[in-house]
C-alpha cells in the first residue's frame, strides 16, 4: 500500500490521544476528553496521582472521575464542558458545583483526597442544525455524534422532512435496541414527512445511527446527514 502524509498523521493522532486525555500543569489537573480508563499523573507537588475515568461516553452522558492519591492536597481540577452541552452539572461527593459553562472548563479548587469522587453530567439531547436556505438542509446530533439516515434502517423511505426543529432547535431522541452488529448506536425520532394534503401528514418515526456506523449494514445502501427540508407555508409567517 502505498503511504502519503495524510494516511499516516491519521493514526499518529490516534496513538497519542490517550496522553492528552488528563494532562498536568503547574496548577493541577486538565480533564479534556472522557474515556474510560486510568490515568497516572503527578500533582503539582510531584506526588502521584490516578484518574480514573467510568463512563460510556459519548453513549451516555455520566462522567465519574475518582481521584487516588498517597497525600491531601490543594489543587485545580479543571474539567472541559464541550460548547455543545448548554445543561450541565457536577458534582464533588455529591455536592453541587456552581458556575458551570459551556465550552470552557469548570475550575474545581480544593484539597483533593483520596478516594475524592467528581461526577460529570453532560446534555445529551438531540440538536438541530441548519444549512443553505432553498432548499434548506437539516442535520442531527446527540452529544459529539452526528447522526445519518441509513435507508438499511426501520422507517420510511428517504425523503424530504418538514419541520423537524422541535423545541428549541432540540428533538427527542429514543434509543433503540437494535440486530444489526455494524451499528453502534440506534435512535428513533418522530417528524412531520412531506404531504400533499391539506391537513398535513400525521407525525411517522424513522431511525438514526451514528454517522461512523452508516453504510456499515450486510449490504450496501444510502444514507445521508444532511436531511432537506421543505417549507410548510401555513408557517412562514408565524
Amino acid at each position: 500500500m502505498n503511504i502519503n502524509c495524510c494516511e499516516a498523521s491519521g493514526p499518529r493522532g490516534l496513538f497519542n490521544f490517550p496522553a492528552y486525555v488528563v494532562m498536568k500543569s503547574k496548577e493541577g489537573l486538565f480533564v479534556n476528553y472522557y474515556v474510560q480508563g486510568r490515568y497516572q499523573l503527578t500533582t503539582p507537588s510531584g506526588k502521584p496521582v490516578t484518574v480514573k475515568q467510568q463512563t460510556t461516553y459519548p453513549e451516555g452522558g455520566t462522567i465519574k472521575l475518582i481521584l487516588s492519591l498517597n497525600k491531601d492536597e490543594d489543587f485545580v481540577l479543571s474539567l472541559r464542558i464541550p460548547a455543545w452541552s448548554k445543561k450541565n452539572a457536577v458534582t464533588v461527593n455529591g455536592a453541587p458545583v456552581e458556575g458551570i459553562k459551556a465550552g470552557a472548563y469548570a475550575a474545581v479548587s480544593r484539597k483533593w483526597k483520596n478516594g475524592d469522587m467528581v461526577e460529570i453530567t453532560l446534555d445529551m439531547r438531540g440538536r438541530v442544525a441548519y444549512a443553505g436556505d432553498q432548499p434548506k438542509y437539516a442535520a442531527i446530533s446527540r452529544g459529539p455524534i452526528l447522526l445519518a439516515r441509513d435507508e438499511s434502517l426501520p422507517g420510511i423511505s428517504m425523503g424530504a422532512f418538514v419541520d423537524v426543529k422541535g423545541n428549541d432547535g432540540y428533538i427527542d431522541l429514543i434509543p433503540v435496541a437494535h440486530d444489526v452488529k455494524d451499528n453502534w448506536m440506534q435512535f428513533r425520532f418522530k417528524f412531520a414527512p412531506e404531504s400533499y394534503t391539506e391537513a398535513g401528514g400525521a407525525p411517522v418515526t424513522i431511525d438514526l445511527c451514528d454517522y461512523a456506523s452508516a453504510g456499515n449494514g450486510p449490504k450496501a445502501g444510502s444514507f445521508i446527514s444532511w436531511l432537506p427540508q421543505i417549507t410548510d407555508p401555513r408557517k412562514v409567517n408565524q
